[in-house]
């Protein structure tokens, strides 16, 4: 997940309350970035206390919940974004991911498909819908998101990692094999892709050397 870099940092005391927004969003994504959930979620409320319209704190804000397992609370902060930016698209897309956590496919489809609307160069959006469509048994519409990330991000390695995996699914083993090695050369320290690749190619009877 990227990220907004830090424009400027401003002691809040000194600017007026759009400006003290910023500051605080600014330092919540600079410790969302570095893993510190909890002062990135006092920041965002920070921000959002003076500015309670600020969708994007909002979005983030549901983002390191979610992070942090408070799923009903992130749902909370995605539907206030929604409703101050409707066109916010990683608000729609962070949104169906907890949908999809709480098992609400049909819900998370939906919300993929309106940020894949927004902005038809979501790569992540067109994986997340994939994988909400593979979860559904819709192998043959999940391989085409797969394949329409990997379009927009050749360099997208998870998205090479599910495109494998649904291939094997359907038996296109080779054609899989190639997938997750694609994934392995972009990072090779992708274990899920290591293990699928040495599944498949043990159902195709090619032994894996010793490691």
């Amino acid at each position: 997940m990227r990220f907004p870099v830090a424009t400027f940092l401003i002691p809040a005391i000194a600017c007026g309350p759009g400006q003290a927004a910023i500051y605080h969003y600014d330092l919540g994504t600079t410790y969302q970035r570095k893993g510190q959930l909890d002062d990135a979620i006092a920041e965002y409320r920070q921000a959002i206390e003076f500015a309670p319209d600020f969708a994007a704190a909002h979005s983030n804000l549901g983002i390191a919940l979610r992070d942090k397992g408070q799923l009903d609370e992130a749902i909370a902060e995605y539907r206030l974004a929604i409703e101050f930016d409707p066109n916010l698209a990683i608000a729609r897309n962070s949104f169906g991911n907890v949908l999809r956590d709480k098992g609400q496919l049909d819900e998370a489809i939906a919300e993929y498909r309106l940020a894949i609307e927004l902005d038809r160069d979501y790569a992540m959006a067109h994986h997340n819908l994939g994988i909400s469509l593979d979860d559904k048994g819709q192998l043959d519409e999940a391989i085409a998101e797969y394949r329409q990330a990997i379009k927009l991000d050749p360099s997208f390695t998870g998205a090479h990692n599910s495109l494998g995996a649904a291939l094997a699914d359907k038996g296109q083993l080779e054609d899989a094999i190639a997938e997750f090695r694609k994934a392995l050369a972009l990072d090779p320290n992708h274990a899920l892709a290591q293990v699928n690749l040495e599944k498949t190619l043990g159902l195709l009877g090619v032994r894996t050397p010793e490691r």
